[in-house]
């Protein structure tokens, strides 16, 4: 830049052999403008010129972002040189060329210039394709980490992260569910907290294990909520991962396929000898009766009564074994259990007064099953006698029926002492019992009933009595319009 056209000329005729692109202003105003619509990689400028002189153009440049970073090399006369350099450099100047102007000189200088700017140009791009390809890479780690995260997310079982002390690091969805806090509160507390030591020692001994050994450890963790965990603990440079599922149906469902095993069992030995054995106490039974009657019997009429009565027990034994030991499918027929049980109450009833107890009923509409009459007479006849034996003169049984779910309930209530918990298993247990009569074979043979109907018995017990509750599925084109009644209808209270 220069106001003189022939101290253009006179620059432009030492560079031009160079191949560069030259621009020529003869004022700041004709620079400036230059500079807004091009990349320079020099700009060589006069100092003294009319209007903006080369220090306040020189400023104007710095001020824009755009060219500040452009090396600025002043022209000037040597009678001046002292005079300006200072306030050149102040102002951003990078270099001065005295004139008059040694063409190497200003060759040297110039061609020092560009081979910087093209060496910035060239790091520059390198920067911004290596920039690219870290945003490109980052690109896709978010997105591989969200993949990641989702799966974690949507899988089932309960996922955490600890770091080397054991705080949390990570809370997947359902380990929040199970531990009933959000995944802002869990982050950053120690597990302990949430999982105290003293209540399972194993389980830490075990994460201890995995921490220092380097290697999977896996355990089963029972809650005290007497639900069971599957459990597995991976270390990595991080801290700890691990994974927990909630297997409490699982442990459920083996014991109740052991449980239907040993069902199995004795019905077999009760289908082999049941009949063999009933023959000839019909046989003793018949006789007997006969003696009875005979005169020189009269004064044992007692005896042969006991005798006979003991027969009938035996013989109601044998009866309950057989239906355990029967295996042909159920005569199913759509039924309304609501019927059955109105048509057998009046027994249930009577059972009750005559013990000096009391029995009602709430039956709520509910669809028609597919029901094996006699077998669910027998079921519901078994869960009452056990319920009216298990309470105190004064106590209350009742029986409720309920549509909930896509399932029809049908639930017996006592108001007994309950069933103590290490019992609780054994319940339905061949020949178990806590009576000191009866065969325990009655809950058996109610779960060999609804087994034959795809049906489910749960109990709920506690010291104010226990509820036996029968969940029949059913699947019927007028369930929509039967209101469901929330579990509050045939739970204990």
């Amino acid at each position: 830049m220069d106001d003189r056209p022939e101290n253009l000329l006179a620059l432009e005729a030492i560079l031009i052999s160079s191949g560069y692109n030259l621009f020529q202003a003869l004022s700041g105003e004709d620079a400036l403008k230059y500079i807004l619509e091009e990349n320079f990689a020099l700009i060589l400028m006069d100092v003294q010129m009319p209007g903006l002189n080369g220090f306040e153009t020189a400023k104007l440049i710095r001020q824009r972002k755009k060219s500040q970073n452009i090396p600025i090399v002043f022209i000037t006369a040597i009678n001046q040189a002292n005079e300006y350099v200072i306030q050149g450099y102040q102002l951003g100047a990078t270099d001065y060329i005295i004139k008059p102007v040694h063409p190497d000189t200003l060759r040297l200088k110039v061609q020092g210039y560009v081979k910087n700017y093209k060496a910035r140009e060239t790091l520059e791009g390198l920067v911004r394709e290596r920039t690219a390809e870290l945003i490109s890479a980052n690109k896709k780690l978010v997105a591989a980490n969200k993949k990641i995260n989702d799966i974690i997310e949507s899988i089932t079982d309960g996922f955490i992260a600890l770091d080397h002390s054991r705080r949390f690091t990570y809370v997947n969805k359902e380990a929040s569910r199970i531990f009933e806090q959000s995944p802002e509160k869990l982050i950053g507390r120690h597990i302990t907290e949430v999982v105290p030591e003293k209540e399972h020692p194993g389980l830490y001994q075990k994460i201890r294990e995995a921490a220092r050994d380097y290697k999977p450890v896996h355990l089963e963790v029972e809650m005290p909520d007497s639900t069971f965990y599957d459990v597995n603990a991976y270390a990595y440079p991080e801290g700890l991962s691990i994974c927990f599922r909630d297997i409490t149906e699982g442990k459920h469902l083996k014991e109740e396929m052991a449980h239907l095993d040993r069902l199995d069992l004795i019905g077999q030995m009760a289908a082999g000898i049941g009949h063999e054995i009933r023959n000839p106490m019909t046989t003793v039974r018949g006789f007997l009766q006969l003696m009875s009657k005979k005169e020189e019997f009269v004064k044992h009429k007692d005896y042969f009564a006991l005798m006979i009565e003991e027969l009938d027990r035996a013989n109601f034994i044998i009866t309950e074994f057989l239906s355990l030991a029967r295996k042909n499918a159920a005569d199913l027929a759509k039924k309304n259990i609501n019927t059955i049980i109105e048509a057998i109450y009046p027994l249930i009833q009577a059972n009750a007064m005559e013990n000096e107890k009391y029995s009602e009923t709430f039956l709520n509409e509910v669809p028609d099953l597919m029901l094996d009459e006699k077998e669910i007479r027998q079921l519901i006849l078994n869960l009452a006698r056990n319920g009216l034996e298990a309470m105190s003169r004064g106590g209350k049984l009742t029986i409720k029926t309920v549509a909930d779910r896509g399932e029809v309930v049908l639930a017996v209530q006592d108001q007994g002492k309950g069933i103590a918990p290490e019992i609780l298993d054994q319940i339905g247990t061949p020949f178990f019992t806590t009576k000191d009569y009866g065969t325990g074979l009655g809950l058996s043979v109610c779960h060999s009933i609804a087994t034959r109907h795809n049906a489910k018995i749960d109990i709920d017990t506690g010291p104010a009595g226990s509820t036996f509750s029968v969940r029949f599925k059913y699947i019927d084109s007028n369930a929509a319009n039967v209101a469901p009644v929330g579990n509050e209808n045939y739970t204990s209270e």
